[in-house]
């Protein structure tokens, strides 16, 4: 229990939640260490992430046709970007993109923090300074183990593996902050960000604490059967993720970016000190309906909103028949928790309007939307606060809305239908609440207008999707 006034707080911890008898006198030892709660960062509500597999450099010209013959899926990427990056379509996208995320094959060795091929240096210099030009950051992809091919690991490779050794994959063990590890890569970021001028760090599943048994301090014991045991490097983890936040928020970097994906639920002390927040994937890869069981598992997975964090998916459609669940769908449940998607590849060089289709790439529209509300300082009420604002028919728990508002001027609405079959929905806004006598609406994705008056709507919603529509003030 936390209790507090004006001058002092209190922390009352219960030992012992329903009646028990002792035979003997009980010793317990514990500590605390406190996490301050944080803010999303500054730049939150401007947050637009493109990732690709690799380095993305300005184009200039379209392939050369002879590489049609000779390397035919080189050829069909190459051309690919060409005609995105030279296109209608990206000069929209450059205009709402905060960060390119290069994963993990910009480098050689998967998941090393750097690279030692000239070309790649080169290549990964040219390409940061044509997207700063734009005002587009960029965010590197590390942190997956410790590589076996590394120049590091010939010397004190095996001092930074986590024990009994675990095969990572990519040519990896996995690592153990407890170890020289944690200094290591704290010192590796300082010279990507010397080298190359970056803005942010990507890692990938490092901050869940895994149980080792490597000797260092507290890590390994053995019971009284003379098995050895190992522990949870929960506050080494928690001190790593804490210098990595400080060298990119003031140290080295004012205002970086820690890009935090980790799969199983966030372990709030440790993740708390990081930008965004990436769950699993597993939401698009769900083969059943958005019932309360999904819905419920869902929330407590990627909710983020009580911790200050930024929370968004991958988008995996280019994933085919995996992706069972296209992000149309799962914006349905994503929007109206503030949970983000990051595209993957946006190759579509035509400009055209979004769309709520099943094969449709909503992401950009998204991103405008969140942009015109100003996102970062809008009002967010949800479906459990937003009792007073709005009401809908059907009103069941497959029902899902979400306000943005910024009072007395504009809103931005999502509705939600769950249910597994299309449905028609009224809503009724209480403009009088919102600070509004009378609203336009505009669907944000395909450019519809909508009647709204006295704030009534009436909104057609296919199985599994949602609408978002844009409300301005109007006399």
């Amino acid at each position: 229990e936390i209790a507090s006034d004006e001058t002092t707080g209190t922390l009352t911890v219960h030992f012992i939640d329903r009646p028990v008898t002792l035979d003997r006198p009980t010793d317990w030892s514990f500590g605390f260490i406190p996490t301050p709660a944080r803010v999303k960062p500054r730049d939150w509500g401007r947050y637009a992430f493109m990732q690709t597999g690799g380095i993305v450099i300005e184009p200039h010209a379209p392939p050369d046709e002879g590489l049609q013959t000779q390397d035919p899926n080189g050829y069909f990427k190459a051309k690919q970007s060409w005609d995105y990056y030279s296109g209608d379509r990206w000069k929209r996208d450059r205009e709402l993109i905060h960060a390119f995320v290069y994963h993990g094959y910009w480098q050689e060795l998967f998941g090393y923090p750097g690279t030692y091929d000239p070309l790649r240096q080169q290549k990964l210099r040219e390409s940061v300074r044509w997207l700063h030009g734009l005002g587009i950051q960029v965010v590197l992809y590390a942190g997956w183990g410790v590589n076996v091919d590394a120049p590091e690991w010939k010397d004190f490779g095996r001092e930074m593996v986590r024990l009994p050794l675990y095969n990572t994959g990519y040519g990896t063990f996995r690592q153990c902050p407890t170890t020289l590890w944690q200094d290591w890569f704290v010192y590796k970021m300082v010279e990507l960000i010397r080298d190359y001028d970056i803005d942010g760090i990507f890692i990938d599943s490092v901050t869940s604490p895994i149980e080792t048994e490597n000797y260092t301090a507290g890590m390994r014991w053995v019971d009284e059967k003379g098995k050895v045991r190992g522990s949870f490097p929960v506050l080494a983890t928690r001190e790593w993720l804490q210098r990595l936040y400080k060298l990119w928020h003031g140290e080295i970097r004012t205002h970086g970016i820690v890009y935090n994906h980790n799969s199983p639920p966030a372990v709030i002390p440790i993740e708390n000190f990081a930008d965004v927040r990436t769950p699993s994937e597993f939401a698009q890869h769900h083969d059943g309906r958005f019932d309360r069981q999904f819905l419920d598992f869902y929330l407590a997975k990627n909710g983020g909103e009580p911790y200050g964090f930024f929370v968004e998916h991958t988008n995996k459609d280019w994933m085919g028949e995996w992706a069972r669940k296209k992000t149309n769908q799962i914006y349905a449940v994503a929007l109206p928790l503030n949970v983000s998607i990051k595209a993957v590849n946006l190759y579509s060089a035509s400009l055209t309007r979004g769309s709520y289709a099943l094969d449709a790439q909503p992401i950009p529209w998204v991103w405008a939307a969140n942009r015109w509300i100003d996102r970062s300082t809008a009002e967010y009420l949800p479906w459990w606060r937003n009792g007073d604002y709005v009401s809908t028919s059907p009103n069941d728990e497959q029902v899902l809305t979400a306000l943005w508002l910024q009072r007395g001027r504009n809103a931005l609405f999502c509705l939600s239908n769950l249910h597994h079959a299309p449905r028609r929905i009224e809503a009724v806004l209480n403009l009088e609440k919102m600070g509004l006598q009378n609203v336009q609406a505009e669907d944000a994705l395909t450019g519809e207008k909508l009647p709204a008056q006295g704030g009534r709507l009436t909104l057609d919603v296919d199985f599994e999707r949602y609408r978002l529509l844009q409300l301005t003030a109007s006399p």
